[in-house]
């Protein structure tokens, strides 16, 4: 179980830290002339099976249609007409010696 500590927020970035017994994740978010990034940093890898591909998983609230792109690159989302709404890319993942790692978005997954 996560437990959020009280939010920092610094003239265009917000933080928001989360614990567990063994590891913390940090979710912020920049907002600058390229748009808004949100970002997620976590201070060692979460329990799970050695060699499994970390995966992290996000639910959205709302009414808008998430759409992923065939290359799992960008999710697009949609309202009930079909507009876009909000695209969410440029997926970037670096380990902890601060190599690129590839890595995909998957709507719907089990």
């Amino acid at each position: 179980m996560l437990s959020a500590q009280p939010a920092l927020v610094t003239e265009n970035r917000l933080e928001q830290r989360y614990t567990t017994t063994t590891f913390a994740l940090t979710e912020w978010f920049v907002n600058d002339e390229a748009g808004l990034r949100q970002n997620f940093t976590l201070s060692s890898r979460p329990p799970g099976p050695a060699g499994q591909p970390l995966r992290l998983e996000l639910a959205g609230l709302g009414n808008l249609l998430p759409d992923v792109d065939e290359e799992g690159q960008t999710i697009t989302l949609r309202d009930a007409a079909g507009a876009t709404r909000l695209i969410y890319r440029d997926l970037h993942i670096y380990d902890a010696d601060g190599q690129s790692v590839s890595g995909y978005f998957v709507v719907g997954a089990d």
